[in-house]
């Protein structure tokens, strides 16, 4: 059985990281999508920093964007004594 569905496009609720990655993976589904953030875009609001879990990490190399993360990214190695 085949399913098809007509859509005009995601409509996005948020520009962090889960946002910006749905949009990617739609893209390369050429999935039509609409990011919509609540922060402009030179707000004096920032992040600090963000931390990837191994699941995000998978996330991203399957969207084929982890390498040019890990180009930019600071790897903290942590060690329990």
């Amino acid at each position: 059985m085949s399913v098809s569905i007509k859509t005009n496009g995601v409509a996005i609720i948020g520009a962090g990281l889960g946002g910006t990655a749905l949009a990617l993976a739609l893209h390369l589904q050429s999935i039509p999508c609409r990011i919509f953030e609540a922060r402009g875009a030179h707000s004096d609001i920032l992040s600090s920093g963000v931390t990837l879990t191994p699941n995000g990490c998978r996330v991203f190399d399957e969207l084929g964007i982890l390498s040019r993360l890990q180009e930019k990214s600071y790897i903290c190695e942590y060690t329990r004594r």
